[in-house]
């Protein structure tokens, strides 16, 4: 059984680019819209 959720508890981390490259983290393609 797999369980989806709308992502709302940790959005603001999971979609921030910010946080995302302090940590090391590769901008997915989804994300990186202005290209």
């Amino acid at each position: 059984t797999l369980l989806c959720d709308s992502a709302m508890r940790y959005r603001q981390r999971l979609f921030n680019r910010e946080y995302l490259a302090e940590r090391g983290l590769e901008l997915p393609d989804w994300l990186n819209l202005d290209n």
